[in-house]
């Protein structure tokens, strides 16, 4: 993983986040604890409890999600982005000949368009657009 990631947000997700941050507050965190721990956010267990009442026990997992994401992004025709652009996105080291050493690619412009044309085919996928 890279140290640090850029993730850019489509039309879809900045109203969501607005619309969390209208019920929550101006927290540090959008999924901050409720409990008083060391973590000022949800934990992966609390996560993973989540996906277990949202019926996904034994069907899915974020990573999974993760998975089904690249794996679209890349086979899907009306979005054909390539590897590297999705791993990129994912936070994935680009492996080279000399280890990355001299490779300084983040293809932003891309992956804002990727992650906008993401976004819209979730909403076709789901009806709502």
């Amino acid at each position: 993983m890279v140290s640090h990631l850029v993730v850019p947000l489509a039309t879809q997700v900045i109203e969501r986040l607005r619309k969390i941050q209208a019920i929550t507050g101006h927290k540090e965190h959008v999924f901050a604890s409720i409990r008083a721990s060391s973590n000022p956010y949800i934990s992966k267990a609390t996560l993973v409890q989540i996906f277990h009442r949202l019926g996904y026990k034994d069907v899915q997992c974020a990573h999974g999600f993760r998975a089904s994401a690249k794996t679209l992004l890349m086979e899907q025709p009306e979005l054909r982005y390539s590897d590297i652009v999705t791993e990129l996105q994912l936070g994935h080291r680009i492996k080279d000949t000399h280890g990355g050493a001299y490779n300084r690619l983040d293809e932003i412009d891309t992956r804002v368009h990727m992650m906008q044309d993401w976004a819209d085919y979730i909403d076709k996928l789901r009806g709502s657009t």
